[in-house]
Parts: C-alpha cells; structure tokens; sequence
C-alpha cells in the first residue's frame, strides 16, 4: 500500500454541496472497539447563520441563531457511564453538528479522489485505527478511545516510519515532534518491540503502560479543513506552524491541500526539506525578523514577509530584493483571549508614512494583513481591519503599487464552544466566517485579482489531540482552617505540555477516564511530575475522588502544547498513538 507523499501539494479551492442525509450504516467500518450501529439517518441540513452588519453600529446583529443539538460535558459523561442509555446518545449524535461536519468531510473527500488519496497515505503512514465516534460531545468519544488503548503500550510492537537521518533516534524522548528531516518521501521502518513488564524494558526510554500518552485523530485535521473551504471558499489557509509543529500535523494539512505560515528559519526550512509545500505557497509572517532569518528566506526563495516598521523595510531593502511585503496593521483586539497588537502592527495613521518610505525604498508592497488575536469575540474588530485594509489598498494602488493579496490572520476557536447555560446560544467558526465572509466579498469582490488567505492555527490543531495521564502518588494535606486537600501526582504538567496553562491562558478541561457516579467531591489539587511546586495543573478545587492507579485525561489538547514543552527534570510524553474518527479509508 502507498504510504508516501510523492510532492507538495498545491492549494485547492474545490467545494462541494452538502448531501441532506448519509446512512453510516453503508459507510465500511473498520473500527478499533465494536460500535452499535445507528438507524437513525443523519441530518446533514445546515444551518449556518445568517448574519448582517448594523450600519448604525460598528459590529453586527445576528438574525438567526444556529440551533443544534448537543450535550454539555457532563451530560455527555453521564451518557457514557450509563451503558442503558447509549441510544439516547448515539441519537442525539445523528442530529448533531458534530455529525453534520464529519458527514460533510467525507463527501468533500469523495468529490475530491487526489487529495483523498494523499491523505489516506498519510492515515496509513501512521497506521491510524478508525474509532467509530457515536456523540455530539468530544469527551465521550475520547473516553472510550482511551479507555480502549490504556495498558496497551507493551502489548504490540511500535513502527514508526522515518527518513533515514532520523530512524537512529525512533526512542529520542521528543520523538513526538519528529525533526524536520523526517519526510514523507524518503521513508525507513523502524520497528522496536515494546516489553509489556516495566521491569523487562531494555531501554528506560521506552513506553511503559503506566506513562502518560497522547492520542492524536488525524480527521480531525480533515473534518477542521473542510469546514474552513465550505465557510471560506476563497481563502487559502496557512496553518501556523508554530501552533503545533508536529510532523502528522503538519503532512495532513499539506496533504489536504494547505498552505503554510513561518515565523522563523526554522519553521520554513522543516516545511521545505520535508515537501509539504514550495516557497510561493509559504508566507513569512513575522514583523520583526533576525537579519539571518531574512537571509536564510532570500536564499530558499520564501519572498511573501510580513512588516510593520521602517526599520525592517531598511532590512528587507539590504536583505531581500525580490520580497514581496505585506504590512501588517495593528488592530482593536481588546476583546481577544491573546492580544497581539502590543507587539506587533503598524497603526492606521501611520501607514502612509510606511508606504511612502518602501516606495523611496523600491521594496515592492504586495498586500495587508492583520491578527485580531486569538479568541476575539468581537466581530467589529474584523469590520474595522478589512475596512482599513480596503483604504490601505486604495492608497497603496494611487501610489503606484501592485496590491493582490490580504491576510485576515488567525485566532478562529479549534472546537465549537458548549452552549450558554442560561440562553442555550453560542459563537461558532461559522457565524464569525458569516460575517467576514460576505464583507470581503463586497470590499475585495472575486474577480478583482485579490488574493485571499488566513493564517489558522490552533483551529487545526486543537482538536486532534488527547492526553491521557495515570495517578502514580497522593497524600492529603491538613489545612490551618481545619478543611483536608487531597493532592495528586500525574506524568504531564507545567514544563510538558501543560505549558499552555501559562503561555496560551489555557484552562485545561481534566476529565476522569472512568467516573464513578458515586464518587464523593473532594477538594483537589492535581500536581505534574516535577520537582517545581508551580507545575500543577488543577489546584484547590472540587473534583471526584481519585486513588492511585486512576486515570485522567484531557481532550481539545493540541494547541500550544506540545510545541513549546520542555524535558526539565527528564519527564517526558513519550507514547504516541494515531486513529482517525472518520471512516475514509473506502470512501
């Protein structure tokens, strides 16, 4: 079977319409866990929101809410737990969007046969085992997949398919971000058996069934891909390396047609020596750049950059002659999660100072592009920076540049949020794209030789992942004011991948692998595995019983977490396992 990307792949636009309805019951399975099968036919119709600018305001006023039906997390465990109402759930799922989103992927896939043959070659690259998801909650699924795989780290044989500069290093602590040499062009297998016994293991460095692991869903990427062309048929997206630069990741979306945002050297020389994509279809967006990092982009050919200051136009000047520059604005991004415009992004007032200095220059001014930082609620800030990109543009033009290109950024959220709990309402990737998108159209129409991107990041990678870690040590703990404080001792915390506690404001959604319904609330604190009294990622709060042994887990944990984790003090996740929940391997 192929298990090879033969090149880059080159940016698609393809769409296709919706089907109303599909029967999984004619769709193959190949599941790792048997699944009960649904009768229930799918109901695939959309109901994306509708969604209009109030001239009198500057933001927007949505005149249909999307309705769904869905399960908050507790429901959703309480459904899991409960084996007699499983087709409660399997039923709440058919009509889900979830389902909806899943259901549309694998048409999207079929009417597209070359990017699903790529991307099948990536599945079966990673040997990744189809689990059949049968909820509209993420956190049932992750439940039973976990569950399934626990205790199975010594009891089957571990192939990872590498390049051969990297095969020597298969049992390297972070072999789940495989270097940049590793390429989907020039493959060996390395196989290395996984002893069972702890105390039979031949290296320290191999899993051992009690380690913490992750579990990474490949059709994640596929399912989070095709929503993003159907919302957003004109804008090619550059996944953001940074995000999470892991090599599954990052062959998937290049597979799948994506493009690609570097911010340093080192992110686009691992997109280039790997084939995941060529020079033109990379752009470097980062304002201020290292004089060497400008060079090494020069020498590969990576021209499209990012700038805000004169300063880096006097180095894109010296440095790069043929680069095509994009100047980034700042925006109003209060009501963002993480703000960027402290950092970076000319101010509007100042921007015609900026195009007249590159013209003096000669740097050849291609576009605009903008971040109104990750988690933005406000849909006023999108109208107020393609607003002010279309005046750039005009300005721009009537100084004689060629302007083609903006670049609406990132921050889209990487799982639909649970409903409000008073209203039942909430903000999806869909309502935020319904309102950019028929904005572009009327300011940059098709047609006007713009070109369209975005640079989504954890809205790719998020998703996709899970860690599930095992309680190894406890002890409890008399505070002064009488109350107890049971604390426990996990494989992962604050110097792993639970740095995006302190670096991306993440609050962490820990679930109990296998809940009892009985278990009395006790106040919690849950500690990762180093000698740093800072690295906990749960402290003071009520949450099931626990004992050593147990096993607790974390879903939607792809973003800003493996990217950025360290080895301090020797503790690292090092079991990897791949799966896709969704059933492409005969579409």
């Amino acid at each position: 079977m192929p298990t090879q990307l033969a090149h880059a792949v080159a940016p698609q636009a393809q769409d296709v319409t919706p089907v109303s309805s599909l029967d999984p019951s004619e769709m193959p399975c190949k599941s790792a866990f048997p699944a009960a099968a649904s009768n229930s036919p799918s109901n695939t119709n959309s109901n994306q929101a509708s969604l209009k600018r109030d001239n009198n305001h500057d933001g927007v006023v949505p005149t249909k809410v999307p309705h769904y039906e869905s399960q908050s997390s507790s429901q959703a465990a309480a459904l899991d737990v409960t084996a007699g109402l499983m087709t409660a759930q399997e039923e709440a799922f058919a009509g889900s969007k979830a389902k909806t989103d899943m259901d549309y992927a694998i048409q999207w896939l079929k009417s597209n046969p070359e990017t699903h043959a790529r991307v099948l070659a990536v599945l079966k690259k990673y040997d990744a085992k189809f689990y059949q998801r049968a909820s509209s909650s993420n956190v049932p699924f992750w439940r039973e997949v976990l569950s399934d795989l626990v205790g199975k780290a010594g009891h089957k044989t571990a192939t990872a398919t590498l390049s051969p500069a990297t095969a020597s290093a298969a049992s390297h602590p972070d072999d789940h971000l495989l270097p940049a040499s590793a390429t989907l062009n020039d493959t060996t297998t390395t196989t290395t058996p996984i002893p069972a016994n702890p105390s039979s293991t031949s290296s320290d460095e191999e899993p051992c069934d009690d380690d913490s692991f992750f579990v990474i869903d490949l059709a994640r990427v596929i399912v989070q891909y095709a929503k993003f062309k159907r919302n957003f048929p004109r804008l090619q997206p550059h996944y953001a390396v940074k995000c999470n630069d892991s090599i599954p990741i990052v062959a998937m979306i290049s597979a799948l047609g994506g493009s690609f945002d570097c911010a340093s050297k080192g992110e686009f020389n691992m997109i280039l020596d790997g084939g995941y994509q060529t020079a033109e279809h990379i752009i470097y967006a980062h304002p201020c750049k290292m004089a060497n990092n400008i060079v090494a982009a020069n020498r590969r050919g990576v021209y499209l950059t990012t700038f805000d200051n004169e300063d880096e136009l006097e180095k894109l000047h010296r440095l790069m002659p043929k680069a095509q520059a994009v100047l980034r604005i700042a925006t109003d991004d209060r009501a963002a999660v993480c703000e960027f415009s402290t950092k970076f992004g000319c101010p509007f007032v100042e921007t015609t100072r900026l195009l007249e200095r590159a013209k003096e220059l000669g740097v050849s001014i291609v576009g605009v592009s903008f971040h109104v930082g990750s988690g933005n609620s406000s849909f006023a800030a999108y109208d107020r920076a393609i607003r002010d990109a279309r005046s750039i543009f005009d300005t721009a033009t009537a100084m004689g540049f060629e302007m083609t290109l903006v670049d609406i950024g990132g921050g889209f959220p990487g799982s639909d949020p649970e409903p409000d709990p008073v209203t039942g309402q909430r903000t999806l990737f869909e309502d935020t794209a319904g309102f950019i998108r028929p904005l572009l159209d009327e300011l940059f129409p098709e047609g006007s030789g713009v070109r369209l991107i975005a640079e989504p990041g954890r809205y790719f990678a998020e998703s996709p992942y899970a860690i599930c870690m095992q309680i190894h040590s406890k002890r409890k703990m008399m505070k002064r004011d009488g109350t107890e404080e049971h604390q426990f001792y996990t494989s992962d915390g604050k110097y792993q991948a639970f740095n995006c506690m302190i670096y991306d404001h993440a609050n962490p959604n820990v679930q109990v692998l296998k809940p009892d319904p009985e278990a009395k609330t006790r106040n919690t604190t849950i500690f990762g595995p180093t000698c740093d009294g800072i690295d906990w990622i749960m402290k003071q709060q009520p949450f099931p019983a626990l004992d050593i042994g147990d096993w607790i887990f974390v879903p939607d944990f792809g973003a800003y977490t493996v990217a950025a984790g360290s080895k301090f003090n020797g503790f690292v996740t090092r079991r990897i396992e791949y799966i896709s929940s969704l059933d492409v391997f005969d579409a």
